[in-house]
């Protein structure tokens, strides 16, 4: 049976170090995690990373993607207007470009592996249960962490794992 977790954190702010001027960063503490039965589904379509990293939003995409991406796009588009038409990229109309870009992209995407991810099966369930955690706890959450008098935020995040502290190590300023 596949799970995701919906894990509730109690968010503080924590002193970094001097450097430029002192830096701060967040951590949280675990409050609760609830398991909530998820559903594996083909496509990257649902995958919410992806879909920001190829509406350009972000430059992160899930393993089905490698780092390089597009670049591995562009050398195919290059590679397909060179042996097809025989000019380069600069010859073109920006549209022209586009498209061959967009022909590259599909072309490439075929190659990929199909890629799975969990997603809840209950996506109602899953806000009722959000919506009661968010009552239970809401005595936790006070004050502003980014304001220096201080407080503690409570998030709640759907995870693949039960909830754990984070971060793992304190992070050092390099």
């Amino acid at each position: 049976m596949n799970i995701l977790y919906l894990n509730v954190y109690a968010v503080t702010r924590h002193y970094g170090g001097p450097q430029e001027g002192s830096w701060w960063f967040n951590a949280g503490e675990p409050l609760a995690s609830v398991p909530i039965p998820a559903k594996r589904e083909r496509g990257c379509d649902i995958c919410t990373t992806c879909r920001d990293a190829k509406e350009n939003k972000t430059n992160d995409f899930c393993k089905r993607y490698p780092e390089d991406w597009d670049r591995e796009v562009e050398d195919q588009a290059r590679h397909d207007l060179w042996y097809s038409q025989g000019k380069k990229p600069h010859e073109l109309e920006s549209e022209d470009w586009d498209k061959m870009l967009e022909e590259a992209t599909s072309k490439l995407e075929a190659l990929l592996p199909e890629e799975y991810h969990l997603v809840p099966s209950d996506l109602v369930r899953l806000e009722g249960v959000r919506q009661f955690l968010g009552t239970v706890f809401a005595d936790h959450k006070h004050g502003n962490i980014y304001s220096v008098l201080g407080g503690v935020d409570v998030q709640t995040i759907l995870e693949d794992h039960f909830a754990q502290p984070w971060p793992e190590e304190h992070p050092r300023y390099q």
